[in-house]
């Protein structure tokens, strides 16, 4: 029974690490579209059709992250085909937070009408 246990706690820490490495691309990438001096901000101000939309930068980031962390997770899922329960936790949960982040991005776009 230990040794469940002990793998489980294994499995939990390789996703961690997974999901922060996935943190650490998603950033990067945002700091490479929008300049890394723009990071530090406090908001940026992004103007469509003559409506601002003033964001604090990490908002933008975590579509970024959702986006390659669901992938990344799912690849990995495949691999092992679907058998780790830590992997398909962090999948539920990737997954419902790409439902919130839809609703958010398609309650802004609705704004602008």
């Amino acid at each position: 029974m230990g040794s469940k246990a002990s793998q489980f706690a294994k499995d939990v820490l390789v996703e961690i690490a997974w999901l922060l490495g996935s943190w650490a691309i998603s950033f990067g990438l945002l700091g490479w579209a929008i300049g890394f001096n723009q990071m530090g901000a406090r908001q940026l101000d992004i103007q469509l059709h003559n409506t601002y939309f003033v964001l604090p930068p990490w908002a933008l980031g975590l579509p970024i992250f959702a986006f390659f962390a669901t992938i990344l997770t799912s690849v990995r899922a495949f691999k092992t085909r679907f058998r780790q329960r830590a992997t398909l936790v962090v999948l539920l949960l990737l997954g419902m937070l790409s439902i919130l982040l839809a609703s958010w991005v398609g309650w802004m776009l609705k704004s602008l009408r």
